[in-house]
């Protein structure tokens, strides 16, 4: 795992949650059911999948968990067919991750996930990764520009 600093952190999951949200609200609600390039989720669950990874981002910066599987769908009851009401919902679920980005106990919270066991810094900057990488699956399940910002796609290169 690379090192981030909380600073660093943040700011590559703002700007790749900005990206998200831009692609998201480029989704047209005839495109939800449209397949991905997971075999497992349709354009619905992809969307559903980058809320839930801010709501469990949440609950494990702040030591709440939600229930929420890692990896998991999120929760919008019901799962609406409304692509702005899915929008507004990751504006909402991203805005309180942003929440936990200037509290040092949040950044140093030690994060067991199935895969390994991280700062909180370093678990932000895998939701930075994520939300990128689920951008651009949703950018070309949807046949929008996936082209992603040069200096985004290097940090998250930077991962592996």
């Amino acid at each position: 795992m690379v090192d981030q600093t909380p600073m660093e952190s943040a700011a590559l999951y703002r700007a790749a949650t900005a990206h998200t949200l831009k692609v998201l609200n480029g989704v047209r609600r005839d495109q939800l059911n449209d397949p991905t390039s997971s075999s497992e989720w349709n354009v619905r669950d992809l969307i559903m999948h980058c809320i839930g990874g801010q709501q469990f981002a949440r609950g494990m910066l702040t030591g709440m968990p939600t229930g929420i599987e890692f990896g998991g769908i999120g929760t919008v009851k019901p799962v609406p067919d409304d692509v702005k009401a899915m929008s507004v919902e990751y504006q909402r679920s991203t805005a309180a991750v942003l929440e936990t980005v200037d509290d040092v106990a949040a950044m140093e919270r030690t994060i067991e996930l199935p895969i390994a066991t991280i700062s909180g810094a370093e678990f932000l900057f895998t939701e930075f990764m994520d939300q990128l990488v689920h951008s651009w699956d949703l950018a070309i399940a949807t046949g929008q520009d996936a082209t992603l910002e040069p200096a985004l796609a290097e940090a998250a290169h930077t991962l592996f």
